[in-house]
């Protein structure tokens, strides 16, 4: 019997934990969406569109949703991964280079502008 191997190996003794957000948006009804004719035609920008207001609120940038005159500012904090995941998208969050931890204020923000975007997206 050959013996197992595998593709990687964990260290003797795991790091120390740091605190994070992990930030995973899902597209409600996505599948029923993407079963419409002519398909390859709207989705590609839709996504865009979604990606687009995530970045804004992410980063910085006009918040056109809301109908204000003041963009968002940017906030406290590093996004240290992104990936696509179909229907949405998954983010890593850390706290701002120095810091240990989040801000109330960031994270009362970034909720704050996440809510506001559900809301205008499912009138």
């Amino acid at each position: 019997m050959s013996e197992l191997t595998t593709t990687f190996r964990f260290t003797g003794k795991a790091s120390h934990p740091k605190n994070a957000l992990a930030l995973i948006y899902d597209l409600e009804g996505f599948s029923r969406f993407f079963r419409q004719p002519d398909v390859q035609d709207y989705v590609p920008a839709f996504l865009n569109h979604v990606s687009k207001a995530m970045e804004t609120i992410l980063f910085e940038g006009d918040a056109y949703w809301m109908h204000r005159e003041k963009p968002f500012s940017r906030l406290s904090m590093r996004v240290v991964h992104e990936k696509f995941m179909g229907d949405g998208a998954l983010y890593i969050i850390i706290p701002p280079e120095g810091a240990s931890d989040f801000k109330v204020s960031t994270l009362r923000a970034l909720c704050n502008r996440l809510w506001n975007l559900k809301k205008i997206l499912t009138r």
